[in-house]
């Protein structure tokens, strides 16, 4: 097994947007070229896939739970989030979930994800706090 020691922030271009749509058990249902160009995988790969796969194990998974949390009650949540890419570099986005209904039946379905490039300032705010989790 070869252990890539060289990862490396990948900068997210502050006018475009990573878009993706996840079902209730957070299976990824939708991403735009943008995501799939920086995440490093094709659509027919990250279809399918758990959207646990692109978050970044440094993470403390109380985010997670808070934010399944506020959708499940209709509410939306706005944080800063660590995630992985493919070959195991990562990025830093301010990531917007919103709880998404079906069209027809209104039913809960699961969320969109929003994400941007956020501020280095931000991230050297929030970085200590993850190291400690």
């Amino acid at each position: 097994m070869i252990i890539n020691t060289k990862l490396k922030e990948i900068k997210l271009d502050p006018i475009k947007s990573l878009i993706s749509r996840a079902d209730l058990k957070r299976t990824i249902r939708y991403t735009n070229h943008y995501f799939r160009k920086v995440i490093g995988c094709s659509q027919t790969t990250l279809i399918g896939m758990s959207d646990k796969k692109i978050l970044h194990p440094d993470m403390p998974q109380v985010i997670y739970e808070l934010m399944w949390d506020r959708i499940k009650n209709d509410e939306e949540m706005l944080c800063v989030i660590k995630y992985t890419t493919k070959n195991g570099d990562y990025y830093w986005a301010t990531t917007l979930f919103k709880t998404k209904y079906h069209p027809i039946s209104k039913e809960f379905n699961g969320y969109l994800a929003l994400s941007h490039a956020v501020s280095k300032y931000a991230i050297n705010h929030i970085e200590p706090y993850m190291k400690n989790c």
